[in-house]
Formats: C-alpha cells, sequence, structure tokens
C-alpha cells in the first residue's frame, strides 16, 4: 500500500501500520505455538489469543480502509481537474473560464473595479494543420499556452475558449493597460520559434481584441462581444495586431508612442509589489 507514496511523513505512518500488523500476526502465532498441547492452560489464554487476533484485524482493516478513501479521494481530484482543465493546453477550460468569469464580472461591479478581456486568436491556423499537420498544430497550442503562462504573472485569468481561441481576464486593469499588456503578448507570440520534429520552423502570430467593463453594468458575454468584434477587426486590417474595443479603426500598436516602453497592468504590478 505504502510503496507509491513519496517519502515523508505518511509513508513513516503507513510503514509503521505495516509493522503493527506483523507484529501483532507474529505474537498470535506465537502465543499459539508456545500454548498448544500444554494441557488446559490458564483460562486467560484464549483470551490473550483473541486479543491479538482482534488487534491485528482492526489495524489491517483501518489500513484497508484508509488505502481505499485515498484512492478516492485521488481520483476524485483527478476528476475535478479534468473538469477545470483543457488536456492540450493545460489552461483553464471553456466552461471553468467562463465560471471564472461569471466571479470575476460579479466582484468588479462589487467593487466598483474595472475588468478587461483578451481575446486571442492564432492568425491561419488551418494552414498550420494544413501544411504540417494536425500534430504541429497541437504543438503550436501548447507552445502558446506555454507562453501566455510564462508572460503571466498571476494576476489575470486565461482559458481555451474553443478550438485556436484564447481568453484572458484582467481585473482591476484598465482599458489602456489591457491593450498594452495585450501588445506584449503579440510581439511576444511573434518573436518565438515554434519547431516541430525535424526542427521545421513554424512561423506563428496572433491577432488580439480587448474590451474592458466602461459602465460596470456590461455581463460576460457583453464584453466577449465586445472583445470579439475588435478581433474581427484585427483580422480583417491584416492580422498579427491588436485592436481595442474604444478604437477599431486603428490597431493599438499604431497608437503607440515610438518613446513608451513596455507597461504592466496596475493589478499586476501591485501583484508583483506583494510577492516581493
Amino acid at each position: 500500500m505504502y510503496k507509491a507514496l513519496p517519502h515523508g511523513f505518511t509513508r513513516i505512518m503507513w510503514v509503521c501500520l505495516a509493522g503493527l500488523i506483523g507484529f501483532s500476526i507474529l505474537g498470535y502465532v506465537l502465543f499459539l505455538r508456545l500454548n498448544t498441547g500444554s494441557g488446559a492452560g490458564n483460562r486467560y489464554d484464549g483470551l490473550v489469543a483473541i486479543i491479538f487476533f482482534t488487534a491485528a484485524t482492526v489495524v489491517f482493516s483501518i489500513c484497508t480502509i484508509s488505502n481505499s478513501t485515498a484512492k478516492d479521494v485521488a481520483t476524485i481530484a483527478e476528476l475535478e481537474y479534468a473538469a477545470r482543465v483543457d488536456p492540450l493546453t493545460d489552461l483553464y477550460n471553456r466552461r471553468h473560464i467562463m465560471s471564472l468569469f461569471e466571479t470575476e464580472s460579479a466582484q468588479s461591479r462589487y467593487y466598483r473595479t474595472s475588468l478587461s478581456v483578451l481575446l486571442l486568436d492564432i492568425d491561419r491556423f488551418k494552414m498550420i494543420n494544413d501544411t504540417f499537420g494536425h500534430r504541429a498544430g497541437d504543438q503550436v497550442l501548447r507552445a502558446i499556452s506555454n507562453l501566455l503562462l510564462k508572460i503571466a504573472t498571476g494576476c489575470e485569468l486565461i482559458g481555451r475558449y474553443g478550438g485556436e481561441e484564447f481568453l484572458m481576464l484582467l481585473p482591476n486593469t484598465s482599458h489602456f493597460e489591457a491593450a498594452w499588456f495585450a501588445e506584449r503578448i503579440r510581439a511576444a507570440v511573434e518573436a518565438e520559434t515554434i519547431s516541430f520534429q525535424d526542427d521545421s520552423f513554424i512561423p506563428v502570430t496572433i491577432s488580439i481584441g480587448v474590451a474592458t467593463s466602461s459602465s460596470l453594468n456590461e455581463s460576460p458575454d457583453e464584453l466577449i462581444d465586445m472583445a470579439d468584434c475588435a478581433l474581427y477587426t484585427a483580422k480583417a486590417g491584416g492580422r498579427n495586431q491588436v485592436c481595442t474595443s474604444a478604437s477599431l479603426s486603428m490597431p493599438f500598436r499604431h497608437q503607440m508612442p515610438a518613446s513608451a516602453g513596455p507597461i504592466i497592468p496596475s493589478g499586476l504590478v501591485s501583484m508583483k509589489a506583494s510577492k516581493g
């Protein structure tokens, strides 16, 4: 039972329980061996034998039940994980990210704070599948997911929205800050080198639509619709760009001053400071 456990206190306790079972069984066997054929014997001999046997049975039963319970708990944890996480990308799946979206939206309305949404779509993903194969497409999805997790600092929530689309929630982040953050992601993906099997280079870019709760009354579906419209504008404008719902006529990077440096959303800055 205990051999599959990692080294530590729990494993030591299971070893001790196993030893106690063995000691109880050994005591029972030795007692019977020493008292067999010795006449009538003491009238308490049978009682002692029963005590040894009962102790071994109780300990063994506890170990069996505990082991079965631990397996059930592990199974439940695996099922809960599978219900929340996309198996290919290790990001939240659509159902769970939308559940988190509802929660964040409610908190945003209650505390009167801004909530920004990024809708990201891999450009020409069908062409990647047709040119390099579906396994290469899966590799691209994993690479983009890992890059998003690497860029994220812990404040934002990331999920696979469907197919080659990703949804990112940025609590307590203004529209301008979210757009800057989206541009950082776009540039990072463009600079990323994704290879497949025989070191074939797969060029990948993404388009991103940005939306922010302006009246603090928008529902998650309304915010996604706003981000989707911005994403459509980015796609129609030539792809590999960031467009915001506040300014659909021009890609965000064309609005950036040349001297500007990278900006991290205020929600992310406050979290980084708290970690220090």
